[in-house]
């Protein structure tokens, strides 16, 4: 096969398909460009694509850092159109990528592929990647889900002083500061969680553009647990796709209010706000070393619908 490596040029139709037909998700070319732009305009970045003689887009590559990462850690996304595979698209990218980050102070490349993708993951073990762990995708039916078994799970918990209130209910700078505050601490205790030290998490702008400069985030499906005035604890539901489905972004709470079932009242809320808004089912991703949450979900009826594994190379 014949085809040419070039530098990214904003076609944002033709990467949709090419990631959809990789890692299907519910995206359009609207978001996916939205999302680019959010990138720091002053981090290192690289994007390359595969072109065959027919002007087709067949091979990406995606290359980053940030100072949320690791100093010398760069993230790769690298795809291959399915007809292309087996025909060194990959390897040219990879060729292309390997120097560009070595003269950008790169020290370790870091990427994911589904679990179930044999062809990639020998690809990736072949140039020495190893895998870090998994993230497991699952899938919840929400007219299907019976709470009953957890009856009064939410009132035994609020009896210990714990209170529970929707984002719409209380919105404001004030609000918005203490759940970043929260949601950092949180974000950066989660079990398999891969970033850096606090000082160098995404500052408060940066988390507000990245989580609402869309129309994702449903206010009245982002729910905050409180201790008194202290935000202890948080679910986050998005919208995904066009099809009412909603998709949890995030769920965290305190580690020491963690075994009051707490986390457990969190997701029930949000599956009751599932049921009002009508979404047919709820998805949610997990870290394969996150056990507490992975049982939960088990509990509750989640079901794994596909997994992603994290690889990491030291260069």
């Amino acid at each position: 096969m014949t085809f040419t490596i070039r530098p990214f040029a904003g076609e944002f139709a033709a990467l949709v398909q090419l990631l959809t037909a990789i890692n299907p998700q519910p995206m359009t070319a609207e978001q996916l460009e939205a999302a680019h732009s959010r990138f720091p305009a002053d981090a290192p970045r690289r994007r390359m694509v595969a072109v065959a003689e027919d002007g087709a887009l067949i091979g990406y590559a995606n290359t980053s850092h940030t100072t949320t990462m690791k100093p010398g850690l760069f993230w790769v996304t690298l795809v291959t159109a399915p007809l292309a595979r087996r025909q060194g698209v990959a390897t040219a990218l990879l060729a292309d990528l390997a120097p560009w980050v070595r003269a950008n102070g790169g020290t370790a490349i870091e990427t994911g592929v589904p679990d179930d993708d044999a062809l990639a993951l020998a690809f990736a073990a072949a140039r020495g990647c190893r895998v870090r762990s998994t993230q497991i995708t699952s899938s919840l039916s929400v007219p299907a889900f019976d709470e009953s078994p957890w009856a009064g799970v939410v009132d035994q918990v609020e009896r210990t002083g714990i209170h529970f209130f929707r984002l719409s209910e209380r919105q404001g700078e004030e609000t918005l500061h203490k759940l970043y505050e929260l949601y950092k601490i949180t974000d950066l205790d989660t079990p398999g969680y891969a970033g850096v030290a606090t000082e160098n998490y995404p500052s408060y702008e940066q988390w507000y553009d990245d989580l609402f400069d869309d129309d994702r985030v449903l206010p009245e499906g982002l729910i905050i647990a409180t201790d008194g005035d202290r935000f202890i604890g948080c679910t986050i539901v998005q919208k995904e796709g066009d099809e009412g489905a909603l998709y949890t972004e995030y769920t965290g709470v305190l580690r020491e209010y963690r075994g009051r079932q707490i986390g457990l009242a969190l997701k029930l809320l949000s599956v009751r706000f599932a049921k009002q808004y009508g979404a047919p089912y709820m998805t949610t991703r997990n870290d394969s070393t996150n056990r507490s949450m992975l049982a939960i979900n088990n509990k509750m009826g989640y079901a794994k619908t596909s997994g992603r594994s994290w690889l990491t190379k030291d260069l």
